[in-house]
């Protein structure tokens, strides 16, 4: 009895791996918070700039919204920047430019919360670079009250020359009125250098 011959089996075509782009990376409002350190309403108004970019409700194109940031600090340092990333951001272009680098490299979460450190000690800087342009520096304190010395001793010294012929034949009462009146005078002096020295500094206009 010979045995049946089995059909041969038809080959199965596999259709072609289909090429499946690799998911952008997102992040949610919090963590653009934690990441950039600043406020949901902050958040908000970068994308709403264009700044950062948002692909649906509270989700954003992570590192398109990074290089976005980078950027708007980068251009707020060369134009001035505005409130907030004025005292937010520092660096020479040559730092800018190679954490813009890392932020196109970067990957994952994680290599973005790593660029967050390198952010933070370039605003912390700038931060530092602002409270100094606030005040005078020491040298202009030191000129300041070499200037108010100058004024105190020629003040003594006219005191010195005017009092005395001034104070004959007064009673005490008239020595005590004239003394303070005069007294007041080197004070209002005193304070009107003072004013003369803070106003290049502070950008007021001395009062005449």
């Amino acid at each position: 009895m010979s045995a049946k011959k089995q059909p041969a089996k038809k080959a199965t075509k596999t259709a072609p791996e289909k090429h499946v782009a690799p998911k952008t990376a997102q992040a949610d409002t919090t963590q653009l918070c934690r990441l950039f350190n600043l406020t949901s309403a902050r958040i908000g108004q970068l994308a709403k700039d264009g700044i950062i970019f948002k692909t649906e409700r509270n989700q954003f194109d992570l590192w398109r919204s990074v290089r976005g940031y980078i950027e708007f600090l980068q251009k707020s340092k060369t134009e001035g920047a505005s409130h907030m990333e004025r005292s937010g951001v520092t660096g020479d272009p040559q730092e800018l430019q190679e954490l813009l680098r890392q932020v196109k490299a970067a990957r994952t979460y994680n290599d973005a919360r790593t660029l967050k450190v390198q952010i933070d000690a370039l605003r912390a800087g700038y931060s530092l670079q602002v409270e100094q342009e606030r005040y005078c520096s020491i040298a202009q304190i030191e000129d300041g009250m070499d200037g108010i010395a100058a004024v105190v001793r020629n003040a003594i010294k006219r005191l010195e020359a005017d009092l005395p012929p001034m104070l004959e034949g007064l009673d005490a009462s008239g020595m005590k009125r004239l003394i303070a009146e005069k007294s007041a005078q080197v004070i209002q002096i005193i304070y009107d250098e003072g004013e003369r020295i803070k106003a290049p500094i502070s950008g007021e206009v001395p009062p005449n």
